[in-house]
């Protein structure tokens, strides 16, 4: 198997002699980076090193401030854009290493930002033609474009806080080391680089801490920014350093524990880089406690309402194993470690006599949600899932030596497989390109030359069948959704109302009453003070918050399901095959298809963005108490209703942006891949055609390049 890194650039004279040369192209760089990692497993007395992966905003840093400092060490980034890869190693001296963006990630980014603009002034236009059809005045200040591509609006920022900060581009592609006074000001004295409003923040690329803490001697600690990272050169960067992990601590959110995301990432990025040993923490389960939908049904038990979540989500891991071992994938999830965690509520264990203001608030919510438990500090304790975390993380530390001598045979396991089907592919095209060259393949090179015109009309009329069929099946599916969406409301719609009683003290004035002014005389007047019982109706305003959140997670998840089946790249392949496979022969739909997914795979599908948390603000920035007085109760159920309105506007408008970019993709698809289609084959057409006069040395040519992946192969 090492022999086989000696192969890097072998393939490269042969390159010519394939439709696809990238697949020749991706056996490199698959080589370069096993050489890569296969040089940082094998140095001498190494580190092992351990991964701590997730997506965005799974709590990644706040769980390791918990876990390893106990307190906030590390930084935590304010958005997705201003994250930043971290290490964390041991060092005499607390120091930090910041490496900045180099001229080549910056240009990418330049880019992306100018393209962000671009779509940004074109929707401002759209926006200002909308309103002025409507008759309404347009305002500029409070147009939101929240429609851009991730990637886009990733650059966007970083660019952004760039100019504002007043910085040039003198210190791309540095390191800088920045000495940290004590552990305890790392956030201080980094603050200018790591902190959400830092002046070099934008910059920033990745973060090495060295810290003097004897609790990490043996191991370093890689934080990564995320799993979908916005900033591409970020996580390549990120990717780079999973090859070089032992173990990986992955961080799932608990209210939607391992997604297609997650599962996508698990699946297919892990086993690649040799891992096999993975600890996946359901993160957030506060949050997951406090769904009305959990906590209703346990009669205010809350270790009940525990053990039935944990149960579900163990549920859900063991459907993906089972998925796993389908598909033949060499990380068995079967075995892997999960525990559930949560690092408010490990915070509101800790400062249980002593609580800061968001503390408070949870803790005050999950008493009431839970009234018939008594929450003491070690059962908080035991709910934050950190007890048994940290005790997971020490027994992985003891095999440490053991996961490390097995880290070199699990990466080329790995390695193994994926090089293995890329060698596959590559003899496949150098088998097809000999029959092509063959004396039966050259027999009908001149009539697909004659015939492929002919198919060119049909081609272009068959592909705008598909697109518009595609249209009319995803505006169906869209007006269904946002139906359904629209019918479940009335589900969240009712408020209880509750009564209470309370004594009041009133004063009263008393005087001596003079018949014929018909008046109090004053100077006899005294006051009184009486007790009065009142009577009040009320709302609980968390009852409306819960009931919001709820519609509007359910409003997010048929938007994910909806995107999921409708406006994938493989719905589209699927849909532009289907739409013209017949067309060709037999022999010839392999190149067809390749070319549809070479196109389809390079367009940008637009994604459907949808926040399911600015909802509740509806209700708490005009009512921030826990109950309503009861002049204000129609008022409450005014703004509830509001609340639930805008989720069902903002579902059609997030359905109908949607649509109107997958409508321009597929204008884009109807336009481009005819061309495509027709400069594909017919280049490959030509190139046989013109081998034509040396046949013999071509196909000689061919049968050296089978030869060489065949000595690659056994090599495997």
């Amino acid at each position: 198997m090492e022999q086989i890194i000696s192969k890097i650039g072998a393939l490269d004279k042969y390159k010519g002699y394939l439709s696809n040369s990238s697949d020749i192209v991706e056996f490199n760089e698959s080589l370069k980076n096993l050489k890569t990692s296969l040089d940082e497993k094998r140095e001498e007395k190494r580190i092992f090193k351990l991964g701590i992966v997730g997506q965005m905003k799974t709590g990644k840093s706040s769980f390791l401030n918990e876990y390893l400092f106990g307190e906030e060490i590390l930084p935590t980034a304010a958005t997705p854009m201003t994250a930043a890869l971290t290490l964390i190693k041991y060092s005499d001296e607390n120091k930090a290493e910041i490496e900045f963006y180099n001229r080549d990630d910056w240009s990418s980014i330049e880019e992306n930002n100018k393209e962000y603009e671009k779509e940004y002034k074109k929707a401002l236009e759209e926006a200002k033609e909308e309103a002025e059809k409507k008759g309404r005045v347009f305002n500029k200040e409070r147009f939101k474009f929240e429609d851009a591509d991730s990637i886009l609006k990733g650059s966007y920022e970083i660019y952004k806080n760039f100019k504002e900060n007043g910085l040039d581009k003198s210190s791309l592609g540095e390191t800088k080391t920045i000495k940290i006074s004590n552990k305890k000001n790392i956030l201080e004295d980094l603050k200018e680089y790591v902190g959400s409003k830092g002046k070099y923040t934008p910059l920033v690329k990745m973060t090495t801490l060295y810290i003097n803490d004897d609790r990490i001697k043996d191991y370093i600690i890689i934080d990564t920014p995320g799993t979908n990272d916005p900033i591409i050169s970020r996580g390549q960067k990120t990717k780079e350093f999973l090859g070089k992990c032992d173990y990986i601590v992955f961080l799932s959110y608990s209210s939607q524990f391992l997604d297609n995301n997650d599962n996508a990432y698990i699946k297919e990025q892990l086993p690649s880089e040799g891992i096999r040993d993975i600890l996946i923490l359901a993160s957030k389960f506060d949050n997951q406690l406090s769904q009305e939908s959990v906590f209703e049904d346990v009669d205010g038990d809350i270790k009940a309402a525990y053990e039935e979540e944990k149960r579900k989500l163990s549920r859900k891991l063991n459907r993906w194993s089972e998925e796993f071992k389908k598909d033949e994938n060499p990380l068995d999830l079967s075995k892997s470690e999960l525990e559930f965690q949560s690092t408010m509520l490990y915070r509101i264990h800790k400062n249980f006599d002593n609580l800061s203001g968001i503390e408070k608030e949870i803790f005050d919510r999950l008493e009431e949600d839970y009234n018939n438990s008594t929450f003491t500090k070690e059962l908080l304790k035991d709910l934050s899932g950190m007890p048994a975390v940290e005790k997971k993380i020490s027994n992985i530390l003891v095999r440490k030596e053991e996961i490390m001598k097995n880290g070199i045979k699990n990466l080329f396991d790995g390695k193994k497989d994926s090089l293995s089907k890329i060698l596959e592919k590559i003899r496949k095209g150098f088998e097809e390109r000999k029959f092509e060259l063959s004396d039966v393949g050259m027999k009908d090179v001149e009539s697909k030359i004659n015939n492929l015109q002919g198919k060119i009309s049909d081609l272009s009329s068959e592909i705008k069948n598909s697109v518009r069929t595609e249209r009319e099946n995803f505006d169906k599916k869209l007006k269904d959704e946002i139906s359904k969406i629209s019918n479940t409301k009335d589900r969240y719609s009712s408020l209880q109302k509750q009564s209470r009683s309370y004594e009041e003290e009133v004063d009263i004035d008393r005087g001596w009453f003079d018949s014929n002014r018909k008046s109090w005389w004053k100077i006899w007047s005294h006051t009184e003070t009486k007790t009065v019982r009142r009577n009040e109706t009320f709302i609980n305003i968390q009852d409306s918050i819960e009931q919001i959140i709820s519609f509007s997670q359910d409003a997010a998840e048929r938007i994910e399901r909806t995107s999921e089946r409708l406006i994938s790249k493989h719905v589209i392949k699927k849909a532009m095959r289907d739409g013209i496979i017949d067309l060709f022969e037999l022999e010839d739909r392999p190149k067809v298809v390749s070319v549809i997914d070479n196109y389809i795979q390079k367009i940008s599908i637009p994604q459907i963005q949808f926040d399911v948390n600015k909802y509740r603000d509806i209700v708490l920035s005009k009512y921030g108490s826990s109950y309503s007085q009861e002049r204000d109760i129609n008022f409450i159920e005014g703004l509830h209703n509001k609340a639930l309105l805008t989720v069902i506007e903002d579902t059609e408008k997030a359905f109908t942006d949607v649509k109107g970019k997958l409508n321009s993709v597929l204008e884009e698809i109807e336009r481009n891949i005819v061309n495509e289609l027709k400069e594909g084959i017919e280049g490959d057409l030509k190139n046989l055609k013109d081998q034509l006069e040396n046949q013999k040395e071509s196909i000689r040519t061919t049968e050296l390049g089978i030869g060489e992946v065949d000595v690659c192969l056994k090599m495997m």
